[in-house]
């Protein structure tokens, strides 16, 4: 152990503490300094014990951060396909007229329409079982964490598709399709 400065508590001159010496007399005011190396040590371990459950916590907590952002983008994809598929099915439905011709064009429009039903039922089944069950801000695991955000993604999903089928409406307004 080096050598340890302190304050004096009675006069407030310098006091130095060599290895081994655990009791130290002011030459200022003859008052007597315990150095309480043991009490100093204990409260050196809990601290040390403390920030290794915080250094834990925030490792577990970016864990969680990285992981939600990772879903993030997985639901903004998700749910952009399928306001893409429902606007394009529905446009290309809208648009195709009575020549024979443009069976094909209702064909794949009802096809992309389907795929889109489909990702509205799955996309949120899907997402809220993949959506970190982990509340960053209490600390700790939220069990109905899927649940809930099942719920949202459904909700998001029904206002999606039909905003879509009204922006496809729109779109062929302004084309002229629709009277």
């Amino acid at each position: 152990m080096d050598v340890v400065s302190i304050e004096c508590p009675n006069c407030g001159a310098k006091i130095e503490r060599k290895p081994g010496e655990y009791f130290v007399t002011c030459k200022y005011c003859g008052g007597e300094v315990c150095f309480d190396e043991i009490k100093e040590e204990a409260q050196i371990g809990r601290l040390k014990s403390k920030l290794d459950v915080l250094e834990k916590k925030d490792k577990d907590e970016e864990a969680v951060r990285k992981s939600l952002q990772s879903w993030v983008k997985k639901r903004n994809i998700t749910l952009g396909i399928m306001s893409f598929l429902q606007c394009f099915g529905f446009f290309l439905v809208g648009c195709s007229g009575e020549d024979p011709a443009d069976d094909g064009l209702v064909g794949l429009g009802s096809m992309c329409i389907l795929a889109a039903i489909g990702m509205l039922i799955a996309a949120p089944i899907v997402l809220g079982a993949l959506y970190p069950d982990y509340n960053i801000l209490s600390g700790q695991k939220d069990s109905t964490a899927r649940i809930k955000m099942w719920l949202k993604l459904f909700g998001i999903s029904l206002c999606i598709c039909l905003v879509s089928v009204i922006l496809a409406f729109v779109i062929l307004s302004i084309l002229g399709f629709v009277d």
